[in-house]
């Protein structure tokens, strides 16, 4: 299946579909809606983020609406964070609905190193390894995570009540 033959909404069962840009509708508790998005698959060459045929870089875009999102929603919105997650994690938090379209949108870079120390530590972009990180990056910079399956749903739920409290 390649990017253009792929019909939405589309529930992965792995990542050998999945393409930056794809999106999900993340369901919230009061039934408003935020945003998901595909940033990548870690790459066989990659020292830190592991490999896997269900492990992807998610990305957690700065909308929420009363409807789900839609290509149009995510122009020009930003990314809050990224960590890597199982593909579980798509249909767990869409209420089984999965990926629902593709928006090509740069999006702005949200850096983050791989681990504090021992070893090299490596900077990276939007999951996308930059390079070598220097020592204050190291210990200045958020660290990369692995987001549990309903993760992403919780830091949505926390941006939208601290955004609706100012």
């Amino acid at each position: 299946m390649s990017p253009r033959a792929t019909r939405f909404p589309f529930d992965p069962k792995s990542t050998a579909h999945l393409r930056p840009g794809m999106f999900w509708p993340i369901v919230l508790a009061d039934g408003a809606f935020g945003a998901g998005v595909v940033l990548g698959v870690p790459r066989a060459d990659d020292p830190h983020l592991p490999q896997s045929s269900r492990i992807f870089v998610a990305g957690l875009v700065d909308w929420f609406g009363i409807a789900a999102p839609a290509v149009d929603d995510l122009v020009g919105a930003r990314l809050i964070t990224w960590g890597t997650a199982h593909v579980k994690s798509i249909s767990a938090t869409s209420d089984g609905v999965g990926l629902t379209g593709a928006a090509s949108t740069d999006w702005n870079g949200v850096a983050m190193v791989s681990h504090r120390g021992g070893g090299q530590v490596a900077v990276y972009v939007n999951g996308a390894m930059r390079g070598p990180a220097t020592a204050s990056e190291a210990m200045d910079m958020p660290v990369l995570a692995t987001w549990g399956l309903t993760f992403v749903r919780a830091l949505a739920e926390r941006r939208l009540a601290a955004r609706t409290a100012s």
